[in-house]
Order: C-alpha cells, then sequence, then structure tokens
C-alpha cells in the first residue's frame, strides 16, 4: 500500500556512463522510457576534476555579468535553435545569446539533457531547459520532500487529488560540481510511496514536507529550523534506497514521479559548509510547452525565440539589463 516500505523493496537506479560524450538518440530512447515508466537514472556525466571546472566556468560567467557580493539568481536556458544566460539582481533582469561552443563542459551537460527532452517530447512541442547552478551555497534551501514542479505550499497537501496543477517539468536532474555529498547530499522517494490511498501526503510522512511558507533571506537558520526542521539522513523514509551525489555524478527523474530533498548526512552540521561550500546544477526540461505561459521579462522575450528554434534564429546580443524578477 501507499507509504509502506515494500513499494521500495529492491528499489535500484539505472545507470549510464556518459563521461566525454552525450548518448545517442538509441540510448536517449531508452532513457527516455525508463524515466517516463518512473525509473531513477544515475549518470556518471563529469569527472570530479571536470565538475569543478564546470562550476568555476559558470562563477566567471557570473562575475562577467553580475555585480559581486549582491543577491542574485541565474539560469542557462537551452532549447534547439541555442542558449542564452539569463539573471537577474534587484535593480533588474538580463539575458544575452550564449555561445555553448566556448563553454564546453556546460555545451555537453545541455546536450545530454537536450537529447533526453528531445526523445521525451511530444509532437508540436518546443523543447527547453532550464539549467540553474546553485554555486558555493553556505546554506540549504529548500529543507523539505517536494517536487520541483511545487509552486506552493498548498500545492503538497493536493498531491494525489483530482484537479491538481499539470506538472511545470518532465525531466529533472540534479548534477554534482563540488562538495555535493561531504555536508548535504539529495535523497528520493517514489512519490506513490508517500501519498495516503484517499489522496495527498500520508501523515506518517508529513513532517517532511513544507510546513509554511518561508522568507529564506530575511531569516537565519535557527528561526528556519524551528518551524521546518532540515531533513536529516536519520529521519528519511527509506535510507538504503539512497546513493551519493558526488561530484560529476547526476541524478534524473520524472517529476511527477518522485519527491527529493535535500538532507543532512548523520553526525555532519550545517555550518561544516562555511568551509567546504556545496555545488550543484539543476537541470529542468519544460513539460507540455509550460514555459508559453511564464510572464518573461522584456530581457528573456528578446532571445527566447532564437533558443527555442523560432525566427530570429539568432538574437540580437544585447547586455543591457531589462526590469523584472523571477
Amino acid at each position: 500500500m501507499p507509504g509502506s516500505d515494500a513499494m521500495t523493496a529492491g528499489f535500484t537506479t539505472r545507470r549510464i556512463d556518459l563521461r566525454g560524450r552525450v548518448p545517442t538518440a538509441a540510448e536517449a530512447g531508452r532513457l527516455a522510457a525508463a524515466i517516463d515508466a518512473g525509473e531513477l537514472v544515475e549518470a556518471e556525466l563529469l569527472t570530479a576534476g571536470e565538475a569543478a571546472e564546470l562550476a568555476e566556468d559558470v562563477a566567471a560567467l557570473h562575475r562577467a555579468h553580475l555585480p559581486p557580493g549582491e543577491e542574485a539568481y541565474s539560469q542557462v536556458l537551452a532549447g534547439a535553435g541555442g542558449a542564452a544566460f539569463n539573471w537577474g539582481t534587484a535593480a533588474g533582469e538580463g539575458a544575452v545569446w550564449l555561445e555553448l561552443v566556448a563553454h564546453l563542459l556546460l555545451g555537453r551537460v545541455a546536450a545530454s539533457a537536450l537529447a533526453l527532452a528531445t526523445a521525451q517530447s511530444a509532437p508540436g512541442e518546443q523543447v527547453l531547459l532550464s539549467l540553474v547552478p546553485s554555486l558555493r551555497r553556505t546554506r540549504t534551501f529548500p529543507r523539505f520532500f517536494h517536487r520541483d514542479s511545487h509552486r506552493s505550499v498548498d500545492e503538497v497537501g493536493a498531491e494525489g487529488t483530482e484537479g491538481g496543477r499539470p506538472s511545470d517539468y518532465r525531466a529533472v536532474w540534479d548534477l554534482g560540481l563540488e562538495h555535493s555529498s561531504d555536508v548535504l547530499d539529495v535523497a528520493f522517494a517514489p512519490r506513490a510511496a508517500l501519498l495516503a490511498p484517499g489522496g495527498g501526503v500520508a501523515e506518517r510522512w508529513r513532517h517532511l514536507f513544507q510546513r509554511q511558507d518561508l522568507d529564506f533571506r530575511r531569516l537565519g537558520d535557527a528561526e528556519i529550523d524551528a518551524v521546518q526542521p532540515q531533513v536529516r539522513e536519520e529521519t528519511l523514509p527509506f535510507p538504503a534506497s539512497q546513493r551519493r551525489l558526488r561530484p560529476g555524478r547526476a541524478f534524473v527523474w520524472h517529476d511527477d514521479h518522485w519527491f527529493h530533498s535535500t538532507y543532512l548526512r548523520r553526525s555532519r552540521r550545517i555550518e561544516e559548509l562555511r568551509e567546504r561550500p556545496r555545488s550543484i546544477l539543476v537541470v529542468r526540461s519544460f513539460a507540455a510547452n509550460a514555459h508559453r505561459g511564464i510572464p518573461w521579462s522584456e530581457a528573456v522575450r528578446r532571445v527566447l525565440p532564437g533558443v527555442v528554434g523560432e525566427p530570429p534564429a539568432r538574437p540580437v546580443r544585447e547586455p543591457e539589463i531589462a526590469r523584472g524578477d523571477r
């Protein structure tokens, strides 16, 4: 029954070695079928040295476009027509065309994810990826089980019920870059295993999910922990099923089939991140043209047609910042 340990008995991951290459169309098709059927895939994408090199390459992109020390976000948008780097600060948002040929490792990761997204796509769908770096973080958020397609805490309670919102994303990739499993790691649980028979998250597991909206930037770690304790290795639903997100390794799953969370490894302390900051890259492929419903900033709207392969095929390089926020 849902929520029982029996649902994860014999839970294994499908493995593929993609170091130095991208999947062939046949391999991508097999991976798409496995992920669509609910399997978790473990992909070796980079060596540990390449993972650190990729983190530094993305950090260099930040230094080129973002004011130092400011709170900011960024993403690389990639599709059939190319890629763009998008960022935002309190001052506004910007987006520029990105030549992935000049970013070998980032381009190879994007190409692998695009091959899978293309194999998963239905007729009439545009393929679009969002590659979001989380670089050298000394804090952790989110600290609860979730799907990337969740928009609010209310949607967690509606899991498994009629009338739920469609998913924004199909495949999701977590790629380890630096210290990605030293202090914090990522845990997975089949979505069906944590749901109650009548819908919603089973009472047994509800404490591991988001309890309220949190102002992560304003609150300190102790204040957050008082209302939303960090998931810890000791509290994982299925600890025997977990594997380490080591640098260069990616886990890939279908957002409709899995919950996931960062968790604090046994005997570790969050304060250790000050000495060993954590870096990962999260790659999401939009499902069913969900990107068309996003109120993109003017900066993104200028480059997005070229990214997804609509005319004009090559957006004009425009470094100006347009107003907007994520």
